[in-house]
């Protein structure tokens, strides 16, 4: 499993660019879990960290395909 990094700036106008690119990325991945904070003294914007895996590769992984993927479980 792996993670990346994204920033939502709030202008709108960067916000727009910011949220087309978060989907672009959560389109080409198979999702894992999302995680997500609000703005800060120190930052400005939305942060989200994704874990997610590249596309095929969870087929040759053990064990992988037998459970869902974490957004789908329920606590």
């Amino acid at each position: 499993m792996q993670c990346r990094h994204f920033t939502i700036r709030p202008a709108p106008e960067h916000a727009r660019e910011d949220e087309a690119r978060l989907n672009a990325f959560l389109s080409s991945v198979h999702v894992h879990a999302v995680q997500v904070s609000g703005a800060t003294a120190r930052s400005a914007g939305w942060s989200v960290l994704v874990f997610y895996e590249a596309r095929g590769a969870r087929a040759g992984r053990c064990g992988l395909d037998a459970a869902p993927p974490l957004r789908y479980q329920v606590a």
